[in-house]
């Protein structure tokens, strides 16, 4: 049995027997080595474990609306803070001024209060409107490395109790551009037939995924047929255009 190299506080582990390992290289029709197998084991530990906190993850959209709404009430009040010309916003500023208790915020004179204001929330409306262009979530290039403390795009989520913004299949996505790199560095087969035609022989890539997949818990895995698998294969390739592929 290969054992994993699991990292302090991780929840979740595949271990792989030596019979799990002679089912897998059946189904993909190539030896693997030690290397490559331990390559196999240390992702889809990181699978099992980015998996877990993409299940308890809030939803990109809550987030989303949220900032949205953000931007709307910021635009509105400054909006608001605009109109205040003249004698009556002068009054009104130094009203405002007089019952405003924060030492963070102390303008002088009494009314540009107004105008600091006006500044701190187009800052803000403009730090929405970025968030909402950029995607919530970058796809990760491949995931982390195994490590006593969590690396790379979601560091930092875990040790604060946080589950990060996955958005759902990411960690898969993730595992499968991982496996397409150990396939490829290693010089096996990461071929993946998108053809049609039902006589068309299965891809050996395809058949590694499915067969290692067997082996993970079952709220883990991927329900596709073969076609289906060679599908989700594809597209998340498609999301990272550096990773080395042959599609035919």
């Amino acid at each position: 049995m290969l054992p994993s190299s699991r990292a302090s506080g991780r929840s979740a582990e595949i271990f792989i027997t030596d019979n799990d390992w002679e089912n897998v290289e059946a189904a993909y029709g190539y030896p693997l080595s030690l290397e490559v197998r331990q390559s196999i084991v240390e992702a889809t530990n990181e699978l099992l474990y980015w998996e877990i906190f993409e299940r308890n993850a809030s939803p990109e959209r809550d987030a989303v609306n949220l900032i949205s709404s953000i931007r709307d009430a910021s635009n509105n009040l400054r909006g608001a803070l605009s109109a205040c010309g003249g004698n009556a916003g002068f009054v009104a500023q130094l009203l405002v001024k007089e019952h405003l208790v924060t030492p963070r915020l102390s303008p002088e004179p009494h009314e540009q209060l107004f105008h600091v204001l006006g500044e701190l929330l187009f800052s803000l409306s403009s730090a929405c409107s970025q968030a909402l262009a950029s995607p919530a979530v970058p796809d990760q290039t491949e995931l982390t490395t195994a490590s006593d403390e969590p690396t790379g795009l979601f560091c930092g989520y875990p040790e604060r109790g946080l589950a990060p913004p996955f958005r759902e299949g990411e960690s898969w996505n993730a595992w499968v551009r991982r496996l397409n790199e150990i396939a490829s560095s290693n010089r096996l087969p990461f071929k993946v037939s998108k053809g049609s035609d039902k006589s068309l022989k299965t891809s050996p890539f395809v058949l590694l995924v499915d067969a290692l997949q067997k082996l993970l818990p079952a709220g883990s895995r991927h329900g596709h047929s073969l076609g289906g698998l060679a599908k989700a294969i594809t597209a998340a390739r498609q999301k990272h255009p550096g990773v080395e592929k042959r599609d035919a």
